[in-house]
């Protein structure tokens, strides 16, 4: 087995490369100026040149605000590149590991299942949504993984709305956060290892959603990390309507039963003393 990962550097590929590494896999982690996916002729040579028997897909630019930034790069890696890896993966007969998101949903109801109806309100979940159409009607050996909110390091430099709302915390900054904002969320080791899971036991093709155990509003969320980071940040309640925003409940479930990842608290707890060896 050969596993192509693609997105390696970030919050969830680098999870995924850390976890093939301990298993002893073969994996190729090339570089945007190795394979910039946005060209389809370039994605055909490298896979051609190096066959793969599996790609893994974690690149996307994703959250609400990234995707606008450049809303034609953005559909152009979050779309146009999945469709030329699908064509790809299909005349190669390779595997397609593609990660979507639990932004494909609208937040209206309070638990998702994979055949829950998709009705994505940003436009980034429309790409992600767009993406998953395209997956279903032209492969038929694809995992497509529904991850949701993710917590973790990455070996890029990009920061993500975590580790900025983490640095607040740790300046002692006083913040406001929802209380009715409800979601899933997931370390991104635990969630390398649910995904290599899946594909280790073969399990059937489809739509597979993925998380750690427990549910959070977002301030419950952050009061949690607050405490676990012992620093002197006042952190307050608020409506997502305070930030302009809809409230929204994104619990992701499965039909399959329950995943065998830990609650969400405990690898909250590890992740902040691995990352700031703090002793409690």
């Amino acid at each position: 087995m050969k596993i192509l990962i693609i997105g390696s550097t970030g919050l969830v590929g680098s999870a995924i490369k850390q976890e093939c590494e301990k298993r002893n896999i073969e994996i190729l982690c090339p570089t945007h100026k190795e394979l910039d996916i946005t060209v389809e002729k370039n994605i055909k040579k490298y896979i051609k040149d190096n066959n793969p028997s599996i790609i893994i897909n974690s690149a996307a630019i994703a959250g609400k605000k990234q995707s606008l930034v450049d809303k034609k790069k953005t559909y152009m890696i979050n779309v146009i590149a999945v469709e030329y890896l699908v064509d790809i993966c299909k005349e190669e007969d390779i595997l397609l590991v593609h990660m979507s998101s639990s932004s494909v949903f609208d937040g209206r109801r309070y638990v998702y299942y994979e055949n829950s109806p998709l009705n994505p309100t940003t436009y980034y979940g429309r790409t992600k949504y767009l993406a998953e159409l395209y997956i279903k009607n032209n492969s038929s050996k694809y995992y497509i993984i529904r991850i949701p909110l993710i917590f973790g390091s990455r070996n890029n430099s990009s920061v993500g709305v975590l580790d900025k709302f983490m640095k607040d915390i740790i300046d002692g900054k006083e913040l406001k956060i929802a209380t009715d904002k409800i979601q899933t969320c997931g370390y991104s080791c635990d969630m390398a290892k649910g995904i290599m899971d899946i594909i280790k036991v073969h399990r059937d093709y489809g739509v597979y959603h993925l998380g750690n155990k427990g549910n959070v509003n977002f301030y419950k969320f952050m009061a949690t990390i607050n405490k676990y980071l012992g620093y002197p940040a006042k952190i307050h309640k608020g409506k997502c309507k305070d930030f302009g925003e809809e409230k929204g409940r994104i619990c992701l479930s499965s039909m399959y039963g329950k995943n065998n990842l830990r609650h969400w608290k405990k690898a909250m707890y590890e992740y902040i003393n691995m990352k700031y060896k703090k002793d409690w």
